[in-house]
């Protein structure tokens, strides 16, 4: 797992998968706290630079508890500009892409934001209607 792992526990991940032919690894970050978050990107920032992995993928914690998966529902948060912000700046310019629910409110400024950071925004995990998944994608989604 990439969540919360010692660099060194993702280094081996990471060795498992170009060991059976991987050629690189975008890893995926589940809901979390923020803090918590920001820590593993910071982590996962560091091995990226390195070279280790090719990014990093939030699939959380912006996303509808209607639709939450695996998720634990009570990680699940509407994205602030402030939470935003912190988890583009802990992951170090490696931020690849991040999966929102368009609906939550605050999802559009954060939408926008993430795309002028260079980061591919991904609808899901998602209960919007057409005009919200519209609006996402107007918004750079």
């Amino acid at each position: 797992s990439f969540d919360g792992g010692s660099p060194e526990a993702v280094a081996r991940v990471v060795e498992t998968h170009l060991d059976h032919g991987t050629t690189s690894v975008v890893a995926s970050l589940v809901s979390d706290s923020i803090d918590a978050l920001a820590a593993s990107c910071a982590s996962l920032a560091t091995l990226a630079d390195r070279g280790v992995v090719a990014g990093i993928h939030l699939e959380g914690p912006w996303l509808s508890p209607r639709r939450a998966g695996a998720h634990e529902a009570g990680r699940l948060i509407a994205p602030t500009p402030g939470d935003v912000a912190r988890l583009i700046e802990a992951a170090g310019g490696h931020l690849r892409m991040v999966t929102i629910a368009p609906e939550l409110p605050g999802a559009l400024q954060a939408i926008s934001t993430l795309v002028a950071a260079g980061v591919v925004v991904a609808v899901g995990h998602t209960d919007a209607t057409y005009d919200q998944t519209r609006a996402a994608l107007d918004a750079g989604a």
